[in-house]
């Protein structure tokens, strides 16, 4: 039997629901002496129980790169240097209004959400697939690419100053944009396989659909970050604020995120007469 997800906090200090308005009808809204409203819910007990018993769990949805609950991770647990993991006991966060009516709508809005991630906390520990929406799948290929932005920005830099390995780099570069817009079916199928171990390692489902979306998601992040990869080959550093970086690598070090054969870098550089047309194309400037 699940818990009530929404306990009014037991204790609770009599200056918390002072006023003229009556909060019986919002469980664990509260306000505080200061006269701004917040929230306050006990998290149910088996959610603690979930958490605590198996944490390894808990930080494939809250902590890892793209988590579908990250955001909930600090609000919910805590863990102190050489301590096990441990749930808190309330959940608490502040509304930033001082009227009753302003406090309505972010108080459900919060409630409603608080209410969904315990219910993807409990369909993961009981290994239910959940359904990703647009949104988790958009984080997901974000923060994929993420843990490479830095190593391709450091890469690129290390080539200033090194005119015939930024040739190199741009020739490979172009070379990798027209693989993935020819539709290579080898890549193609690297991008399905990343995009289902995605899936599965997250514990979202493994429909057609949702695989096809997340798939030409990748692709897409990708052609994108050849793009800011020839920016950088061109010693423009500047053209994306850090916090869009998520995506700028080669396509070759994509390649090996999506492990590709070995030998199929080699079998691309068939291509390597078209692409160095490309490269004379690009103005001598840029070169």
């Amino acid at each position: 039997m699940k818990s009530n997800s929404f306990i009014f906090p037991s204790g609770t200090h009599w200056w918390y629901t002072r006023g003229v308005e009556d909060l019986s009808a919002y469980p664990g809204l509260v306000r505080k002496p200061s006269g701004v409203y917040a929230v306050r819910m006990r998290i149910p007990q088996d959610i603690a129980a979930l958490i605590e018993d198996d944490p390894s769990v808990w930080k494939a949805l809250a902590v890892n790169p793209g988590a579908r609950l990250s955001k909930w991770r600090d609000a919910l647990t805590s863990r102190k240097r050489g301590q096990p993991l441990s749930v808190k006991k309330e959940f608490k966060r502040t509304l930033n209004v001082r009227k009753l009516t302003d406090a309505k709508a972010p108080y459900f809005a919060l409630r409603n959400e608080l209410e969904a991630a315990f219910q993807v906390i409990r369909s993961a520990y009981s290994h239910e697939p959940v359904a990703a929406t647009e949104q988790d799948l958009s984080a997901l290929s974000e923060a994929y690419f993420a843990q490479i932005e830095a190593d391709a920005e450091r890469n690129a830099t290390e080539l200033l100053g090194d005119p015939e390995a930024q040739r190199a780099a741009l020739n490979n570069t172009l070379e990798g944009i027209a693989v993935i817009q020819n539709g290579d079916t080898s890549a193609l199928g690297a991008f399905q396989q990343r995009a289902k171990a995605l899936l599965t390692d997250h514990g979202f489902d493994l429909s057609s659909d949702t695989r096809s979306t997340l798939t030409s998601l990748l692709m897409r992040q990708a052609l994108r970050s050849e793009r800011r990869s020839l920016d950088r080959y061109r010693g423009d550093f500047t053209a994306r604020p850090c916090a869009q970086r998520h995506l700028g690598h080669t396509l070759s070090g994509a390649f090996r995120i999506l492990r590709l054969p070995a030998g199929y870098i080699r079998a691309v550089s068939v291509r390597q007469a078209q692409a160095t047309a490309q490269v004379r194309r690009i103005p001598q400037s840029l070169r």
